[in-house]
């Protein structure tokens, strides 16, 4: 039997057994279903993509990176709990509206009302550590609102002619009030003074 041929038609695809190196895999169904078919020279190729020489190195990596991730913004997170707490403080408008923070243990029933005071119950009655991933290091605005001003060197009009060297488009001259003038050092001292 072809063992990369699907079993049960074309809706369901089983993989049953193929040999990565000179070791047989078998990756259960929750792992990534083409990573034997991006194998190269015995090891096993992540989407992400990273080598593995082992199942269980990849199977490890998957269920830590790939498993528990945010549909928005491909966040990973090391729980269910963590990854339910992260959507709804980072996508759910109604929360947008009015932050309360849940305890991030399962099970306990605390709220507050910034993460600076979860991080430190958390810390306090939970012993968790206090660089623990979870906890935001700063309220970072979210990425979608920041506006770069970065200005790039390169113009936005650039001209390619038939032979010809680049280009460059004028543009209208500076207006008269923006003209550079000399300034003494004596007028900036007496603008401080004043």
């Amino acid at each position: 039997m072809d063992s990369t041929q699907p079993l049960f038609g074309s809706q369901v695809r089983l993989l049953l057994a193929e040999s990565v190196g000179n070791k047989v895999a078998v990756l259960d169904a929750d792992c990534d279903p083409d990573a034997l078919d991006r194998r190269r020279r015995g090891t096993l190729m992540c989407a992400c993509p990273r080598e593995f020489y082992s199942v269980l190195e990849f199977e490890s990596h998957y269920a830590s990176h790939h498993r528990l991730t945010c549909a928005q913004c491909h966040a990973a997170m090391p729980t269910e709990r963590l990854l339910e707490l992260h959507i709804a403080e980072s996508h759910d408008p109604i929360f947008a509206a009015r932050p309360v923070y849940e305890c991030v243990v399962e099970g306990c029933p605390e709220h507050f009302a910034s993460w600076a005071d979860r991080k430190s119950h958390a810390v306090g009655a939970h012993r968790y550590p206090a660089g623990f991933s979870y906890f935001p290091r700063a309220l970072l605005p979210n990425k979608h609102q920041v506006k770069t001003t970065k200005h790039s060197g390169v113009p936005r009009r650039v001209c390619f002619g038939r032979g010809s060297p680049v280009a460059w488009h004028r543009q209208r001259p500076p207006s008269t009030s923006r003209v550079a003038q000399d300034i003494d050092m004596k007028d900036i001292a007496d603008a401080l003074d004043t």
